[in-house]
């Protein structure tokens, strides 16, 4: 709380302090005061600091446009299959997972910066998760029926219809799911998954960022109070939980542009994202919350998941941990530690990016910006001396970890797209579930 009356104090704030705002009211003769109360009557009929112009992109267009299929689809997700462009690709599909607190299309923005593409158009069969946007009349679903219902049964699926291990990717919540999901096909013999991508991953919370703040042992009792008579979790208030973590840009910062400046909203691929909020589902927030994130569970020699005890540690597949330097959400010295913990992993290797928890894991080659690390002799924890003596590489860390990737993923093949995945078609990528709004 303290920290939220420092951000609204600042001078910026307010109009006679922001010797900007003073020089933009004369420079325009008061027509960015007038567009400025445009603006709040805008942003208060929809209870919400507009941050990006939502008008700007079309989902399946602009956005999440590369082509696929909806190839299989149940309560909780929607699998879609990327057209592949070439007539070989490597024997191995890739999978990625998103998190569920955000629609999967972060992974696959415009042309320019979708990883999706960019790995279509280097050979691989790419399939993605849709999860459901829930609502109250949606059937109930755990944290297990995410892996159960969700992972694995995705896994399964592309197993089956290509005869060959997958390549999997997970990225923040889903990368924590994903550990587990490894740990548990380890216990139960499932032996689906040739190697496992995580981004901005952690299995150990006991360093859990700026989130500590609101999710406590003190706080998650007034948590699950207010929930205990829903079945969801608002989209709209998980923005605004994220957006006071950063409340003086997010909210300060973009009331002083849409306000006092009079600025229009601008236009922007990931802050449109950003704004498409999902509702969670309160049973399945609330065991991660309690479980993983408050008691550390998943720090415990061996834990119980799915009526199953299993050790993380038993995890034998190839491992790449991708983190982000200035992450707020998960800090890579806890995502560091958490690639430690799978000593028994075939290949590790971790990647520190440059820039935060979004941007710098979407940083497309050919932007050329930010840098990035590699530490492929993994200790463990990240000490003061990781930076000592370590090549900073400047652009992207994409082409690093497709160099890791591509060990891992077999020789180009035939994969008869067409035969194997045209036939299960059920409608056009990127699907029905990706379009449902939130509130």
């Amino acid at each position: 709380m303290a920290d939220q009356y420092y951000n609204a104090l600042n001078p910026d704030n307010y109009f006679y302090t922001n010797c900007d705002v003073i020089s933009k009211a004369i420079e325009t003769q008061g027509q960015s005061i007038a567009q400025g109360m445009k603006n709040f009557v805008r942003d208060a009929e929809i209870g919400r600091v507009q941050t990006v112009n939502t008008e700007a992109f079309t989902i399946g267009q602009d956005i999440a446009g590369t082509a696929g299929d909806v190839i299989f689809e149940n309560h909780l997700f929607q699998l879609i299959a990327y057209q592949p462009v070439h007539t070989k690709n490597y024997s191995h599909p890739l999978l990625f997972i998103p998190p569920w607190i955000n629609k999967f299309y972060i992974l696959d923005l415009q042309t320019k910066n979708s990883m999706v593409k960019y790995c279509v158009d280097d050979g691989y069969t790419v399939f993605m998760i849709s999860w459901v946007n829930p609502s109250e009349d949606s059937q109930e679903c755990s944290f297990e029926d995410y892996m159960t219902d969700g992972v694995l049964q995705a896994i399964e699926f592309i197993y089956k219809t290509f005869a060959h291990k997958v390549n999997v990717v997970g990225y923040c919540i889903s990368s924590t799911l994903l550990a587990i999901s490894l740990a548990y096909c380890k216990a139960k013999g499932i032996d689906y998954v040739n190697s496992a991508t995580c981004f901005a991953c952690t299995v150990d919370f006991s360093d859990a960022g700026q989130l500590r703040q609101l999710t406590n042992e003190k706080t998650l009792p007034i948590i699950e109070q207010l929930y205990s008579n829903s079945k969801i979790i608002k989209g709209s208030e998980m923005y605004n939980c994220f957006a006071f973590l950063k409340s003086d840009s997010a909210i300060w910062g973009q009331g002083v542009k849409n306000y006092l400046k009079g600025e229009d909203l601008p236009v922007f691929d990931i802050l449109y994202w950003n704004n498409d909020n999902t509702n969670l589902f309160v049973k399945a927030h609330m065991y991660f919350l309690r479980e993983i994130f408050v008691k550390n569970i998943l720090m415990q020699k061996k834990f119980s998941f799915a009526n199953t005890e299993i050790p993380l540690t038993d995890v034998e597949v190839p491992m790449c941990f991708v983190s982000a330097e200035q992450d707020h959400i998960i800090p890579w010295v806890a995502s560091y530690r958490t690639i430690s913990h799978f000593q028994n992993s075939q290949d590790r290797k971790f990647i520190l990016c440059g820039s935060g928890h979004v941007a710098g894991i979407i940083n497309a080659p050919e932007k050329n910006k930010y840098y990035y690390y590699v530490d492929n002799d993994i200790k463990s924890s990240a000490d003061d001396n990781f930076f000592e003596g370590r090549e900073r590489v400047n652009g992207s860390w994409w082409n690093e970890w497709k160099s890791w990737l591509k060990k891992h993923s077999g020789n180009k093949i035939d994969i008869q797209y067409g035969e194997r995945v045209k036939p299960l078609s059920i409608e056009p990528a990127p699907g029905r579930y990706v379009m449902t709004k939130s509130d």
